[in-house]
């Protein structure tokens, strides 16, 4: 029994790596942060990454009338792009846990 339950595990865990890729790309070419996060399950979050940018984004864009949204404007992105790759990755290992765990129980 115990073979069986690690081979299924095995078979239905999850990567990793699409939904990091899925952020970076997202990041890179759309300036659309969270479809990583929604891909891993964690919809309510990738939405949030999703509108937050925009809405950072809107204000930086009209920071940049006083010079300061110059500075700010890339800090917002290179932050995105270094926490929503780690919230979407850190999603996908919380449900391969609860998988594992609902198996090997």
């Amino acid at each position: 029994m115990a073979q069986d339950s690690a081979f299924q595990y095995e078979v239905l865990k999850k990567s990793p790596g699409v939904p990091v890729i899925l952020e970076l790309l997202g990041g890179f070419l759309f300036q659309t942060f969270g479809i990583g996060n929604i891909v891993a399950g964690n919809v309510g979050v990738g939405l949030a990454l999703m509108f937050g940018y925009w809405v950072a984004l809107f204000f930086n864009i009209l920071l940049m009338f006083v010079v300061i949204g110059v500075v700010t404007t890339p800090l917002t992105w290179v932050a995105f792009m270094i926490m929503s790759p780690m919230l979407a990755n850190a999603a996908v290992e919380r449900e391969n846990r609860k998988l594992h765990r609902r198996l090997h129980v």
